[in-house]
């Protein structure tokens, strides 16, 4: 469950505060425009947002403070990634990397349920 529940927020996140914005605008009777952004514009902030998520999640990865499998985090890394629209080694990792972290991880984990 809270697995699930940090993968809504990496998604999330960004579109929530993006349909805030719509939102709210829209209850002002504005458009995009009128506060000076384009849907583009915003599509481009939920790509930023989604590349920083996926960062974040590697740095969380590489230090293992999540305490559970790493690969959920993985997971989330390669799905953000993926959303913004740029390669792992754009946001400074490998698919090398991320299967070594999950192999250390399952090995880790196999270690404690002895």
């Amino acid at each position: 469950m809270l697995n699930a529940a940090k993968q809504r927020a990496s998604e999330e996140a960004v579109n929530t505060q993006i349909r805030l914005i719509k939102q709210n605008i829209g209850k002002a009777g504005l458009s995009l425009e009128d506060i000076g952004t384009t849907e583009e514009e915003l599509d481009e902030l939920r790509k930023k947002g989604c590349k920083n998520f996926a960062i974040h999640f590697i740095g969380l990865a590489r230090e293992r403070v999540l305490g559970e499998s790493v690969i959920d985090t993985i997971d989330i890394i390669r799905k953000n990634a993926k959303e913004a629209g740029v390669s792992l080694e754009e946001i400074g990792t490998s698919e090398e990397e991320l299967k070594k972290l999950e192999m250390e991880s399952e090995k880790f984990r196999k270690k404690e349920e002895k």
